[in-house]
């Protein structure tokens, strides 16, 4: 499972004895069961090395979130020997939702199973596993990518060209994927065409004999594969363009001690400011408000504690540098281009109200702009 799964999450779990006769199967976990007679005869002679993973459901029930062929395997176990393994004690998480249960079994499946298992199966958890860490964490596609990338047991490029076919491969040829009837290195580079030239290729496809249709996928990967490396040689070749039109670094070294101060008092400014844009729109804000809100947030895990102190400390910031701006027209315009960007933030971020009480400062986002 990946640490930051974890660290978002552990703090809902912990160990508890289970009966198997109150462990449900995931209906979601699409993976195969197979060797459950070899894993029922190795767990036999060595006990369960790895606790099962369980969900506990509001009926009292708990469903298996990691462990369900070590369940399967038990139970049989169970069948042979009716006086023994009846109980087992097992990690469980209290509260989840269904996306969370979805995460914790997708981390689980692909750091296990990274080296092997069922392709479609695989791809198909790592484009779940994506969308969930997007859309219950806030991450931008590149941060879900990586999440992944960092969790898997494999090759990370197994989960870039999974991505990649399961959001630019056509149904029809994803089909003809999961059949067998294409190579999956194929496949990913029909990703890469536009769509209506996947829909042609696929007429081709179907109208070609069955002894033509892998000549008529390999002339058209061909194609793909040249098209695609001489678009990287142009891209790769106005980078070059663009690096040599730019011009060449000073080295703060060479500069006056003042001219340095000011450039790292701008990379820093610059970086905060980068930083701060990046948070600045309403998906981040919801989700902030939604983690503060959970049941599991802390004072030393909430969020908007930590916006409180940026904004205090930034007015602090512009009040002692306002002192030394001079009354000039010159900076009439940038004053201008602030508040408006201000009034931007505002409605981005919805009204955000602080109140200073006796006990504290308690900061709250506004959803009614």
């Amino acid at each position: 499972m990946s640490t930051f799964t974890v660290n978002c999450l552990d703090s809902k779990a912990h160990f508890e004895t289970v009966s198997f006769d109150n462990i449900e199967y995931n209906s979601v976990n699409d993976y195969s069961m197979t060797s459950i007679e070899e894993l029922a005869d190795n767990i036999k002679k060595n006990g369960l090395l790895h606790n099962i993973v369980l969900s506990k459901q509001k009926n009292g029930k708990y469903k298996i979130l990691a462990g369900e062929r070590r369940t399967r395997a038990i139970r049989l176990l169970h069948e042979q020997e009716p006086e023994s393994w009846m109980t087992t004690k097992a990690l469980v998480y209290d509260g989840l939702t269904e996306r969370q249960e979805e995460i914790i079994m997708d981390s689980s499946n692909l750091q296990s199973r990274g080296n092997g298992g069922d392709e479609v199966q695989l791809r198909k958890a790592t484009n779940r596993y994506i969308e969930n860490m997007k859309a219950e964490y806030g991450l931008s596609d590149k941060q879900a990518l990586k999440a992944a990338t960092d969790m898997y047991s494999g090759s990370g490029n197994t989960i870039r060209v999974n991505q990649k076919i399961e959001e630019n491969l056509s149904p029809e040829f994803t089909e003809e994927l999961d059949s067998g009837n294409i190579a999956k290195g194929d496949a990913a580079v029909i990703a890469d065409m536009e769509d209506n030239e996947q829909a042609e290729l696929f007429a081709d496809f179907q109208d070609a004999d069955d002894d033509e249709k892998e000549d008529v996928i390999k002339k058209a990967v061909k194609k793909q594969t040249e098209k695609t490396k001489v678009e990287k040689e142009k891209k790769k070749a106005a980078k070059k363009k663009d690096k040599k039109e730019d011009p060449l670094p000073i080295s703060t070294s060479e500069l006056p001690p003042a001219q340095k101060a000011r450039i790292n008092d701008l990379d820093k400014l610059k970086a905060a400011l980068e930083t701060i844009k990046e948070l600045n729109n309403p998906d981040t804000v919801a989700q902030i408000h939604r983690l503060d809100e959970a049941e599991d947030a802390t004072d030393d895990t909430r969020i908007l504690p930590i916006v409180l102190n940026i904004s205090m400390e930034t007015t602090a910031l512009k009040n002692q540098t306002a002192t030394l701006m001079p009354e000039s027209t010159r900076y009439t315009g940038i004053i201008a281009a602030i508040n408006t960007k201000m009034g931007i933030s505002t409605v981005l971020l919805g009204t955000m109200m602080i109140h200073d009480f006796s006990a504290g400062v308690v900061l709250w986002l506004s959803n009614t702009v």
